[in-house]
Order: structure tokens, then sequence, then C-alpha cells
């Protein structure tokens, strides 16, 4: 399970990285172990059929409303997977606060 509504999908490295970066968290803190849970306790690992196909469990596609029309956005180490009506959603969003949130991502060092 990923952000908003996304799922998240990684290769095996970036997976490493992603649960090194996470395991190395104080887990004394709340948020840190309710983030850990949220990313960890739904990840799976998918197997390829011999064509290089998977199936998302039924958990994680209910998780993101997957129908029929999905969008696939790369963001470098990572693919979101998303509803196309929720990426439209996340757009209109993302157009009308990008400012802001760049703002806020300049205050906190990039954090």
């Amino acid at each position: 399970m990923g952000y908003e509504g996304a799922l998240l999908i990684v290769d095996q490295k970036s997976w490493e990285k992603l649960t090194a970066d996470i395991v190395n968290r104080p887990f004394i803190s709340q948020p840190a172990r309710e983030t850990d849970r949220f990313l960890l306790g739904n990840a799976y690992e998918l197997d390829l059929d011999s064509q290089g196909r998977f199936v998302f469990p039924l958990q994680l596609r209910e998780y993101a409303n997957l129908g029929k029309k999905v969008i696939f956005v790369g963001m470098g180490n990572r693919v979101e997977l998303w509803a196309a009506e929720k990426w439209q959603i996340q757009v209109k969003y993302l157009k009308d606060n990008i400012s802001r949130i760049s703002q806020k991502l300049e205050e906190t060092g990039g954090k």
C-alpha cells in the first residue's frame, strides 16, 4: 500500500533500501511504528508468470479501488499505481497546491 490510496511497486533492491531506512528509525516513536505497520505490514512479494505479468492481491486492489482504468506513474525508484479517477483528483490537487507544497518542502529542508 502507498499513500493517498495508490499502490507502490518497487524492485527488490529498492525495497531493501526502503526497509533499511525504515528499520533504522527509532521504534520508540509512535508515528514511526505506525508508518512501519502501514508500509511493511501491507507489503506483498509478487511472482511473475512466464510472460512477466503479476496479479495484485485482492486486499491491495480494494485499498486502491482499482477498476478497469489504472494509471502507472514512474517515480524514480518506484512506480505508483492509481485508480484513474483518484489520479485525476491527485493531479488537480497538485496543480492547485504545488506552490504551497514546494514552499513547505523548502522550509523542512526537503524532508
